[in-house]
């Protein structure tokens, strides 16, 4: 790895992607400086990184041979098992495509010992020469470029679906002579499974949540009002009977009322070459509850209320949608927790 000069020249860059000024009713997404055409490399290079991995943007190293300090746009240094990984990323926002005198200099900067990365990943805005492509895939470079050249950012269709289940019926019932105690009040009911012990609410939610995320790409936009679930022989203790445990069948019906938002979003569409993948970027955070208050918040947000609304929407922008899913739940404490179906 590079030495580190005492006192480096760091220059700080902005975390923000767009500029300010930038909003829905002014998409003029891709007038980014070379700061935030940086940075979002770097949420590029985060999304498949493991935790622990510290990202620095405009980063200045002396460099082995030279022994005079050198720029890396985007440095990611971290380990992955027993090893340790230095990677460098090199940002070229130019309105021409990146030429083989560029793909000469980064060989000469990270392959031949000045810099010593062991992964290098190059981001051109209006994408590369044929040579400098074949001279950069040759020597195992990470290509990357817009989807679209000249746009890194465009407006994507985002949904957001969401709902908080609530009870609608309850039935407890037993198929043998076993004698069992009742109520009519599913919080009277622990549930016991291997041992471990469940309010009623938490175990049919978390049926809920298995029976979603097992059917998520089977329909993409139908969401039941009034969801049904079946579970026999389930062991249980009720408040009636304390230290007592019964097995019975359980019918639990639950209201759904599932909420539907949408809007476009600035996102960033990157197609990483050498594995002719594109990916999506989001602008405002990484995480699903970062993403989900970016819908809910966006100026363009509207909500739909039929199944016919969304696919027409769907069939206006191409099939192609970001879509979102969570359930919200209380715990004991009052607060909201989302438990996201992607």
């Amino acid at each position: 790895m590079p030495r580190r000069p005492k006192k480096p020249k760091i220059k700080k860059s902005t975390t923000e992607i767009l500029p300010s000024q930038v909003s829905n009713s002014n998409p003029d997404y891709n007038n980014l400086s070379a700061d935030n055409f940086e940075n979002l490399l770097a949420e590029f290079c985060k999304q498949d990184l493991p935790e622990g991995f510290n990202i620095e943007v405009k980063r200045e190293v002396l460099g082995n041979e030279s022994g005079v300090l050198r720029e890396i746009d985007v440095e990611l240094t971290g380990r992955v098992g027993m090893l340790s990984l230095f990677i460098c990323g090199e940002a070229k926002n130019w309105s021409d495509p990146v030429d083989i005198q560029v793909i000469d200099a980064a060989l000469g900067k990270y392959k031949m010992g000045e810099v010593r990365a062991d992964k290098v990943f190059l981001f051109s805005k209006n994408g590369y020469s044929a040579a400098a492509k074949e001279r950069a895939l040759l020597n195992k470079f990470e290509l990357l470029q817009p989807e679209t050249l000249g746009k890194p950012i465009v407006l994507l269709a985002h949904m957001l679906g969401y709902a908080e289940i609530k009870y609608r019926d309850f039935k407890v019932f037993s198929r043998t002579k076993q004698d069992i105690k009742i109520s009519v009040e599913p919080k009277d009911y622990t549930i016991i499974v291997e041992g471990n012990r469940y309010s009623c609410f938490d175990f049919f939610f978390k049926k809920i949540l298995e029976s979603y995320r097992r059917d998520i790409h089977k329909v993409a936009t139908a969401f039941p009002d009034i969801l049904t679930i079946e579970q026999a022989n389930v062991q249980y203790e009720i408040a009636q009977a304390p230290g007592e445990r019964y097995i019975a069948n359980f019918e639990v019906s639950f209201e759904t009322g599932w909420t539907i938002l949408y809007s476009t979003l600035p996102t960033g569409r990157i197609l990483h070459i050498n594995k002719n993948e594109v990916r999506n970027v989001h602008l405002n955070g990484l995480k699903h509850s970062e993403i989900a208050d970016s819908i809910r918040n966006s100026p363009t947000v509207v909500q739909f209320l039929s199944e016919a609304q969304i696919e027409e929407k769907l069939k206006a922008t191409g099939g192609f949608c970001f879509f979102l899913r969570y359930l919200a739940k209380h715990n004991d404490n009052g607060d909201t927790v989302l438990y996201f179906l992607e």
